[in-house]
């Protein structure tokens, strides 16, 4: 059960990337004051905090509406999370996360709405993750520590942010990269699980 918890943590704190998203906010709240920046952080945490759990609690719900099998899920899952993994490898923005159209945010008082919470904080790779974890047969308790998971990260998230200058500093461009890099290894690794567990669920193994 705990190894099983680590497991949800350890997925969801690497695709959400907190650490990678640090350089993007500096770069939308540059010039702004202290105050305002805080606030953003706090409304684009509670924001993808709820989006996250409607798809925890009806993620599985949709699933067997659409008649989707939990293994078709876990295949197509871990091929987005592969992608994503190769974009942070490459060192580039995830298209799954944000298209180039969608890069330049418009008024500032948006910016905790889009594109800090939806799609940075709680994007697809996000959404496909929790969907995943809940789609094994222990819905009860995957539901529970996926909750506790998101608390965690998006928590941990609110600090990094709240903390990015002095990150910024202390890793510099090239520690950022190196962290990022490393990250989307072991997110590439975690993808490739995905889809072998998706293939053993059609009975393919």
């Amino acid at each position: 059960m705990i190894a099983h918890f680590f497991s949800i943590l350890f997925a969801i704190f690497i695709v959400v990337d907190p650490l990678g998203l640090v350089p993007l906010y500096l770069g939308l709240t540059a010039g702004m004051p202290k105050q305002q920046k805080r606030r953003i952080i706090t409304q684009a945490v509670v924001i993808s905090f709820v989006v996250l759990a409607v798809f925890n609690v009806l993620g599985r719900i949709v699933l067997k509406f659409l008649g989707i099998q939990p293994g078709a899920f876990y295949i197509a899952g871990g091929l987005l999370l592969l992608i994503v993994s190769f974009e942070m490898i490459v060192g580039r923005i995830s298209n799954s996360k944000m298209s180039p159209r969608e890069s330049v945010p418009g008024e500032t008082e948006n910016i905790a709405v889009f594109p800090l919470a939806i799609p940075m904080l709680a994007g697809p790779g996000t959404i496909t993750t929790v969907i995943l974890f809940n789609s094994s047969d222990h819905i009860l308790s995957s539901t529970i520590m996926v909750f506790l998971a998101l608390g965690i990260t998006l928590a941990s998230a609110w600090i990094i942010l709240r903390s990015s200058d002095l990150i910024q500093r202390f890793f510099g461009r090239t520690g950022m990269s190196v962290v990022q890099r490393v990250i989307g290894l072991l997110l590439s690794s975690l993808a490739i699980q995905f889809i072998h567990d998706g293939i053993m669920k059609f009975g393919l193994l």
